[in-house]
């Protein structure tokens, strides 16, 4: 719970300024000049020094009230950039797994082709499998785990 509000307070407060940040300052700031310059404009009343000091604190506000929708922003765009590179992983496993399967397959047609008399052109070609029986007896004797 503390770490949440820690980086509620860290995510409120480390954003740029933004326009509505500048323009409240730089009114407030103008204003000042101008009402320490010129007294008799009195353009700063008896309690318009306030108007500073609630500016900040509702930009304060809105940061603090904004803060856990930038949090969770934050958190869906890293989700969802781990998961892009996660199937990206997967996809490239995958594909790295299947060509390795395709090396282990050939071993077992020579083998088949060499001891097999009358083996069908199909067989040969690779448009027909070999019976799965006696790849799955071979790929038991090399140590692979996975079967036709």
């Amino acid at each position: 719970m503390r770490s949440y509000f820690g980086r509620w307070l860290c995510t409120a407060f480390k954003r740029a300024i933004g326009l509505f940040d500048l323009w409240a300052s730089v009114i407030s700031m103008l204003l000042s000049i101008l009402d320490h310059y010129w007294p008799q404009s009195q353009i700063i009343t008896k309690y318009q020094w306030q108007i500073p000091i609630w500016m900040l604190g509702g930009v304060i506000l809105v940061r603090l009230l904004l803060a856990p929708y930038w949090m969770a922003k934050e958190d869906a765009e890293k989700l969802s950039a781990e998961k892009r590179i996660s199937e990206q992983l997967k996809s490239k496993l995958v594909i790295k797994d299947q060509q390795r399967r395709a090396v282990i397959l050939d071993k077992p047609l020579g083998e088949y082709v060499a001891t097999r008399d009358n083996v069908p052109i199909r067989v040969i070609a690779g448009t027909e499998p070999m019976p799965p029986e006696w790849v799955n007896q071979r790929l038991k004797e090399m140590g692979e785990t996975w079967r036709v």
